[in-house]
Order: C-alpha cells, then structure tokens, then sequence
C-alpha cells in the first residue's frame, strides 16, 4: 500500500514540475496537475504491475498486454504531435510499442534492483518501477511537445526521469520495509 501512495506522491510532484516548467498554467493549474498525477501515478502504477508482472504472467501475455496498451499510448502521441505539427504519423504506435516492452523488460531489471539493495518486495519493487515509467513516458510525451528538445532528444531525459522517480522512491521505501522486517 505504501508504494502505491508513493507511486501517486512522485508522479504528482514530476506533473507538477512538468506544468509549472512546459505550460502556461498558472498555481491552479499547477495543483490540478499534481492531484490529477497522484490518482492517475497510483492507478497506473497498480495497473501497469498488474500487467507486466512476470511472477503472475507468462512472458506472452504481457506482450499481448504491451501491445494492446501500445495501442492508446500511440493513437495519444499521434494526437499530441498532430496538434503541434499538424502531422498525422502512426510512429507513435511503434514508439508507444517500444515504451511498453521496455516496461516489461527494463522495468523488471530495475525492479530486480531495488529487491536486492533495497530489499523491497517485489510487489513493491514493480510499482515503484511502473511509477518511474509511468513518469518517464509523461515527462517524454510533455518534453517532446512543449520543448526544445525533439522527440528523440527527450528519450534520455525520460529514461533519466524513470531510473531517478524508481531509484528515489524506492530509497524512501526502504526504511519502513526495514523496520516493518525487524519488527516482524
């Protein structure tokens, strides 16, 4: 329960930082951003684990579930670069596809990570990877749009945005899961 809240607390903060630095919203934008982030960072955090957890899901299911989610995730990027460039491109699908089976890779080894230095459980371990990848492909989608920088040069930024919000949550993570193994 913990990481879940943790999850929405980081993904609030990264919205917040992404509306007050990449839009015109003034304070009341910037709050309706970070609440909007905690309950889509706590749901999607929760859904994406569900989704992508290799304990729970064979290794063809979570492609399936990449692909489908891809899906969205794409027809949402051709969306956000056709209002910027007035450009319709199915490229997002494939980036979106991209994203997906880095979260279902990638994201498990970071996962694996934070079990082992960290000593979170693995339930634990997965959202707080989901929520730093839930928070690299928002800050990429806001970066590549609202930006200098082009749609590839926001990759390492998200990437750096995804291994910083596991990294960080999951050291604040650590502390309580310590104490709640003592006590137990």
């Amino acid at each position: 329960m913990a990481a879940t809240w943790l999850a929405g607390a980081g993904t609030a903060l990264v919205t917040a930082l992404l509306v007050r630095f990449c839009s015109p919203a003034g304070t009341e934008g910037v709050l309706a951003g970070a609440v909007l982030g905690c309950l889509l960072g706590m749901a999607g955090a929760q859904g994406f684990t569900n989704m992508f957890d290799p304990r729970e899901k064979s290794l063809l299911n979570r492609l399936v579930s990449a692909l489908l989610l891809a899906l969205p995730l794409g027809a949402g990027g051709a969306a956000i670069d056709n209002a910027a460039t007035d450009e319709l491109s199915g490229r997002f699908v494939v980036i979106a596809f991209a994203a997906c089976v880095a979260a279902l890779t990638v994201g498990v080894l970071i996962a694996d990570q934070l079990i082992t230095r960290l000593r979170l459980s693995p339930r634990a371990a997965l959202i707080l990877s989901m929520s730093g990848w839930i928070n690299g492909v928002g800050a990429w989608a806001v970066l590549a749009h609202r930006s200098p920088l082009e749609t590839v040069g926001a990759v390492p930024v998200a990437c750096g945005v995804w291994l910083v919000t596991a990294a960080v949550l999951g050291r604040i993570l650590a502390p309580s899961a310590h104490r709640s193994g003592r006590a137990g």
